[in-house]
């Protein structure tokens, strides 16, 4: 219990000073969400290779245990870089227009009977807003250490967003079938939707273990 705690008071110290550091020049900006968005698409491809193992592999586990130990060091790079898009003390503004025209499309094919295109829609908006719970997630950590908050509560939020997500990712829909590009849009912003799913798990029970 007493390694846990250390763990998250450094895990929260080290994202407080994150809000608190200067801005940066816009040339350093763009070159730190471009380290962001590598870790992320590092990590989602390990998820990849991880899930394309052999059964012997798997079984065997120690395959396995290199992707796990990979992941875990770029997690740890993350929380170093972590910045911008995915934290944002106005997590409602994140992706706020991109979801509203979402909606209206939604709306429209709705009234059509375009049900492909509605759900191909309702996948991206998912997409947008798990990013939301991604950075509400990181900005709940930082005002939690300011507060001084008990390890205990911390734990009961993460666990009670795990089991949030696990159940999102447990129902999410199959794709209509369909024919041509809205089918192809589909399958592509599902998958997309099921990669970010998996990231923001990965990264509650990192923070927690």
């Amino acid at each position: 219990m007493l390694i846990k705690h250390l763990k998250v008071f450094l895990l929260l110290s080290l994202l407080t000073l994150s809000f608190s550091l200067p801005a940066s020049t816009e040339e350093a900006d763009k070159k730190k969400y471009a380290s962001v968005a590598r870790v992320l698409q590092d990590i989602a491809a390990i998820n990849k290779q991880a899930s394309e193992l052999t059964e012997e592999d798997t079984d065997n586990g120690d395959k396995l245990q290199v992707f796990i130990q990979q992941k875990r060091a770029l997690f740890k790079n993350l929380l170093l870089i972590i910045r911008g898009s995915l934290i944002d003390y106005d997590v409602a503004a994140i992706s706020e227009k991109d979801i509203q025209l979402l909606q209206s499309k939604i709306s429209i094919n709705r009234s059509r009977g375009h049900s492909a295109a509605v759900q191909r829609d309702q996948f991206s908006i998912e997409w947008h807003r798990t990013r939301r719970d991604m950075g509400s997630f990181v900005v709940y950590l930082v005002e939690s250490s300011r507060s001084y908050q008990s390890f205990d509560i911390t734990l009961k939020e993460i666990n009670r967003r795990l089991k949030e997500i696990t159940h999102k990712i447990e129902k999410l829909p199959e794709p209509i079938v369909t024919a041509g590009v809205v089918y192809e849009s589909i399958i592509e912003n599902r998958t997309s939707l099921s990669n970010i799913y998996h990231l923001y798990q990965d990264f509650l029970e990192y923070v927690k273990v």
